[in-house]
């Protein structure tokens, strides 16, 4: 998917590289490609339903980490996209 990122860019397979970064635990990762995937939907209240997802996650595990700032600035960041 990375490489069919590069050469032909789509929503579609920013969603699915992300949902492999995800499986693998790289959140960071997961959340790079949704964020793309986001900007380029017409249809981006689902993505950015499901980018909500991956920063509360990513937010929860650097609460637990210790780091307060970072875990709470993913979890605002969250709720922005979506209040639930």
């Amino acid at each position: 998917y990375a490489r069919l990122n590069v050469l032909a860019p789509s929503a579609t397979s920013y969603e699915r590289t992300a949902d492999l970064y995800q499986k693998q635990g790289k959140l960071e990762l997961a959340i790079d490609q949704m964020r793309k995937a986001s900007k380029m939907s017409s249809d981006s209240a689902l993505l950015n339903q499901k980018l909500a997802v991956l920063m509360s996650t990513r937010g929860k595990e650097l609460l637990d980490s210790g780091d307060a700032d970072a875990g709470f600035g993913y979890l605002q960041q969250a709720q922005s996209l979506d209040p639930k």
